[in-house]
C-alpha cells in the first residue's frame, strides 16, 4: 500500500523537527553554546551534595548525556575525606527526571581511569559550605528593588533525589586511614558498580567489584548481610592469599597474609577485619590467626586478634602456648596504649597480661596474673631451657616504668611448684622444689643505678618466709648498701625436705628436733671495704636425734683414726701407724696451724664472723674472689664429706656439717682430725707425711718455722707442696708466713724478737734445714726473683 501526499509530508516534517531538536540538543550541550547552563547545573549539583567539582572540559556524548574530562572532586563525609582526579566521566541524563519533574538530574555516571584517594582524618571538620535553599521556579529571580514582596506562601517542599547507577572502571584507589598505616600502592579497581541514593536509610547501595590487591593478587567485592551492623558491609575475597605487608609503608620482620577481608567503612567505629591471617618469619616459622581485626573510631584505633599458634614450614607446633583474645588499643585524644591478652599453656594453664603507656604522663603499667602456667615449652623455645626448666606457677606480677623519673616498680606474688632451675652459682646441676614461694616488692633506677627492696620473701614448702631487705645505691665511686636476710620459726626438717636435693643431701635421713631463726645484716660502701659492717645472729635450740649415713659426725667422735668404711667420707683413710694423737703433738704445732689459718679457732662455734667480714673486705679490694673466710671447722667438714666445687650448695652444706662438728666434737678432736686427714702435698695426707716429705723429722718435733710452712701450704698444697719439694718458696706463701708468724707474736706465743729473726730466715728461704729459693707468684714478689715453677 502506498502512502498519500499528505501522510508522507507529515511523516517528513516529524522526521525533520525530531532532527532539529536532536540537533539544537546536541548543540545545546555544546561548551559555546550551553556552557553557562552546564556550569550552572554543575555547580547546582555540587552544592546540593556539599563537594567540590572542577572540570577541565566536556563534550557532548550520545543524546542526553555528557563527557567530562579532566575531573577533579572533593568531597568530606564525617571523618572522611574523598579526593578524586578521574580522567573522564560519563553523565548520562536521568528521562524520569526530565519527564516527570522537569528537571536535568544525572541518571547514570560512569568513570574511566583516574586516582580515587579515601583519607580519614579524625576531628577535621568540613569546609564544603551547607547549600543554599533552592528556587522552586526555573525562572531566575529577579531584583527585590525592582518588586514588591509578595505575599507570604507556603515554600514548595524539594524533590527527592533520584537514585544514580555510578559504574567504575580502572581506577587506582588508596586508602589512608589514620592513625593507621597509609598503603604504599593503590589498589586498582577495573570495575566497580554501586548506586546511589540519598532520599534512602542506605544512601550507597554496593553492587559489585574486581580488580587487584596493591600486591597485585586479583579480588572480587561483594556486599554482605551483617546483623550486628546497620552499615554497610563488604567481603573482600582475593583469588589467593595476599600480602598485607605490602600494602602499607611500614617495614615488619614478617610477612602478613590473609585469605579474605571484610570493610565496614561507614561502622562506628570503622572496622576492617582479616580472617586466616598468616604471620610468616625467617626459618619457616609462621603464626596463625582465625581472625585479625583493625577498628579505628573517631581517636582510637583497636587491633584484635582470635586464638593465635606457632608452627614450622611442616606444620609442626612451634611455640607450644597460644595466644587468645588479644587486643591492642591507641586512643589519640588520651595518647595511651593498651595491650592485653591471655597465653594459654596447652594444659590448664593460662597467663593473662596487659600493659598501658600513657604518652602524657610518660608511664607504662604492666600486670601479669598467673594460673597453673607451665613455664617449660616456653623456656625451651626461647633458649631458657637451662635457667628454667619447668615449672607450674600462680601468683600475680606487676611492673610500672616512669622514665622521666628514672624509676622502675615492680612486685611479685607467684607460688610455683615442681621447679626447676638452674643457678650456676649456687650448684652446678639443676635445682629442683617441689613447692618455692616469691613475694618481692622493689624499687629500681636504671640511670641512677639504685636498687630497693621493700619486701621481699621466700617460703619453701612448709618452711618460711625468709624475709630480705635492703638497698644498693651507686655512690659515684662505689655502691653504698644496707642488706638484711632474716627468719624465725624455722623447723629444720620442715626446711630440709622443702629445699632441693643437691642443697640438703648430707642431711637427708637425719632427724630433728625444735626451731631455729636467724639474721643476717651487711652494710657499708664498696669503696671502704675495711668499714664493711656484718652481723649474724641464730636463735632458737635445735636437737639431731640421728645423723644421716652420708655424714654420721658421731662416728667421728672416737679417739685415733676414723673407720676405714665411714660412710660419706671422700678421704683415703689413715693407717693407724700413719695416725698422729693431738696429745702428741708439741703444743706449738696446733698452735701455730691455728694460727695460719684460723686464729680465733678455740674461741669461736665453728664460724668466725669476724674472719668472714675481713675476707669479703678482702676481695672486694681486690676485685676478686681470693680469700673464703673459712674456719678449720669449715675446712674439716669440706676435706670430709664435700667436692671442691666452689658453689653456693657446698657452702650450705658446709656449713651443716661444721654446725654439727662443733655441737659433737671437742676442739681437740676436731684440730685432731684436720691435721690428720688434710691433704698436705702432691699424693701424701696427714701431718706424718708432710713431716717426714718436707723435713724428714717426725711431727713430734716440728719447729715453729717448720709448722708456719705447712700453714702457708694449706690452701694449695698440691702446687706449693711441688714447689717447696723442688726448692721453691712462692712470694705469696712467704708473705702467709709472715702474717702466721704476726698472728703468733700477737697471742704471745712467740716474743717480738723471736718474730724478727724467724721472718729474716723465711726471707732468706731459710725454713728449718731447708734452704728454699724465693721465687714469684704474686706482685709482692722481691726485686729479681725468678717466676714460680
Amino acid at each position: 500500500m502506498s502512502l498519500g501526499v499528505p501522510t508522507r509530508l507529515t511523516m517528513a516534517l516529524c522526521v525533520g523537527l525530531l532532527a532539529l531538536a536532536m540537533l539544537a540538543g546536541y548543540a545545546a550541550r555544546l561548551p559555546v553554546l550551553g556552557g553557562d547552563l552546564v556550569a550552572a547545573e554543575m555547580e547546582r549539583f555540587a552544592r546540593r551534595h556539599r563537594v567540590n567539582l572542577r572540570v577541565k572540559t566536556y563534550q557532548p556524548l550520545g543524546l542526553t548525556g555528557l563527557r567530562f574530562e579532566g575531573v577533579e572532586v572533593r568531597a568530606r563525609r564525617g571523618d572522611y575525606l574523598l579526593e578524586a582526579d578521574l580522567d573522564e566521566v560519563d553523565v548520562r541524563v536521568s528521562m524520569q527526571a526530565l519527564f516527570t519533574r522537569g528537571e536535568v538530574y544525572p541518571g547514570e555516571v560512569e568513570v574511566h581511569g583516574g586516582d580515587i584517594r579515601l583519607t580519614r582524618q579524625p576531628g577535621v571538620a568540613a569546609r564544603t559550605p551547607e547549600p543554599p535553599p533552592e528556587s522552586t521556579s526555573a525562572t531566575p529571580a529577579k531584583s527585590t528593588k525592582s518588586q514588591e514582596t509578595p505575599p507570604a506562601s507556603k515554600p514548595a517542599k524539594p524533590s527527592a533525589p533520584l537514585p544514580l547507577l555510578t559504574i567504575v572502571h580502572d581506577v587506582r584507589m588508596s586508602v589512608d586511614f589514620a592513625p593507621l598505616p597509609a598503603m604504599q600502592r593503590p589498589l586498582w579497581v577495573q570495575r566497580a558498580d554501586f548506586l546511589i541514593a540519598p532520599g534512602r536509610p542506605t544512601p550507597v547501595e554496593f553492587r559489585h567489584a574486581y580488580g587487584q590487591m596493591p600486591d597485585g593478587t586479583s579480588f572480587a567485592i561483594k556486599e554482605v548481610a551483617d546483623a550486628g551492623n546497620e552499615a554497610a558491609t563488604y567481603l573482600i575475597q582475593p583469588r589467593e592469599p595476599t600480602r598485607i605487608d605490602r600494602w602499607f609503608n611500614i617495614h615488619l620482620p614478617f610477612a602478613v597474609s590473609t585469605e579474605s577481608m571484610t570493610l565496614c567503612p561507614q561502622c562506628s567505629p570503622a572496622v576492617f577485619a582479616l580472617k586466616e591471617v598468616e604471620f610468616a618469619a625467617g626459618h619457616g616459622v609462621r603464626a596463625r590467626s582465625d581472625l585479625m581485626s583493625l577498628s579505628a573510631g573517631k581517636n582510637e584505633v583497636r587491633l584484635n586478634l582470635a586464638t593465635v599458634s606457632v608452627v614450622d614450614g611442616e606444620g609442626s607446633v612451634v611455640f607450644p602456648y597460644e595466644l587468645a583474645n588479644f587486643e591492642l588499643q591507641y586512643d589519640a585524644l588520651a595518647r595511651t596504649t593498651i595491650v592485653q591478652g591471655e597465653v594459654e599453656d596447652g594444659q590448664s594453664g593460662v597467663a593473662s597480661f596487659s600493659a598501658n603507656w600513657s604518652s602524657t604522663w610518660g608511664v607504662l603499667t604492666s600486670h601479669i596474673l598467673l594460673k597453673d602456667f607451665q613455664s617449660a615449652p616456653a623456656s625451651k623455645t626461647l633458649g631458657l631451657g637451662h635457667a628454667v626448666a619447668r615449672g607450674v606457677h600462680s601468683g600475680e606480677v606487676e611492673l610500672s616504668y616512669e622514665p622521666a623519673l628514672d624509676l622502675v616498680e615492680f612486685s611479685l606474688d607467684v607460688d610455683s611448684r615442681d621447679l626447676v632451675v638452674s643457678l650456676p652459682l649456687v650448684n652446678d646441676e639443676p635445682l629442683e622444689f617441689a613447692q618455692l614461694g616469691l613475694e618481692l616488692d622493689a624499687l629500681f633506677q636504671p640511670m641512677a643505678r639504685t636498687l630497693s627492696v621493700n619486701r621481699g620473701a621466700a617460703t619453701l614448702g612448709q618452711a618460711g618466709p625468709v624475709r630480705l631487705d635492703g638497698y644498693a645505691v651507686d655512690a659515684g665511686a662505689g655502691f653504698i648498701f644496707d642488706i638484711s636476710l632474716a627468719a624465725e620459726n624455722l623447723h629444720p626438717q620442715a626446711l630440709r625436705d622443702a629445699m632441693p636435693l643437691s642443697l640438703s643431701k648430707l642431711a637427708r635421713g637425719s632427724n630433728f628436733e625444735g626451731e631455729f631463726g636467724f639474721e643476717i645484716a651487711t652494710s657499708g660502701h664498696t669503696r671502704f671495704p675495711a668499714d664493711i659492717a656484718l652481723s649474724v645472729g641464730f636463735e632458737g635450740d635445735v636437737s639431731v636425734l640421728g645423723d644421716s649415713r652420708r655424714a654420721d659426725v658421731l662416728v667421728l667422735a672416737g679417739t685415733g683414726p676414723p673407720s676405714i668404711d665411714l660412710p660419706g667420707t671422700l678421704v683415703n683413710a689413715i693407717a693407724l701407724e700413719d695416725w698422729v694423737d693431738y696429745e702428741a703433738l708439741p703444743m706449738r704445732v696446733p698452735l701455730v696451724l691455728a694460727a695460719a689459718e684460723d686464729a680465733k679457732f678455740f674461741k669461736h662455734e665453728g664460724f668466725d664472723w669476724a674472719g668472714l667480714r675481713r675476707a669479703i673486705a678482702f676481695n672486694i679490694e681486690q676485685g676478686a674472689l681470693k680469700r673464703g673466710g673459712s674456719t678449720l671447722s669449715q675446712q674439716l667438714s669440706k676435706n670430709l664429706f664435700l667436692d671442691r666445687e666452689r658453689t653456693l650448695a657446698r657452702k650450705l652444706q658446709e656449713a651443716y656439717v661444721t654446725w654439727r662438728l662443733e655441737r659433737e666434737l671437742s676442739k681437740e678432736r676436731i684440730l685432731e682430725l684436720y691435721v690428720n686427714m688434710v691433704e698436705w702435698g702432691p699424693g701424701f695426707q696427714g701431718i706424718r707425711a708432710a713431716a717426714q716429705r718436707y723435713f724428714k723429722v717426725p711431727a713430734e718435733e716440728l719447729s715453729i718455722a717448720q709448722t708456719a710452712l705447712l700453714g702457708a701450704i694449706l690452701p694449695g698444697p698440691s702446687i706449693f707442696g711441688r714447689q717447696v719439694l723442688n726448692g721453691y718458696l712462692a712470694s705469696s706463701r712467704l708473705e702467709k708466713i709472715e702474717h702466721i708468724l704476726s698472728n703468733l707474736r700477737f697471742m704471745k706465743i712467740i716474743t717480738p724478737p723471736e718474730y724478727t729473726e724467724l721472718y729474716a730466715e723465711a726471707k732468706a728461704g731459710r725454713i728449718g734445714d731447708l734452704q728454699l729459693t724465693i721465687c714469684a707468684d704474686d706482685s709482692n714478689a722481691p726485686g729479681g726473683a725468678p717466676r714460680c715453677p
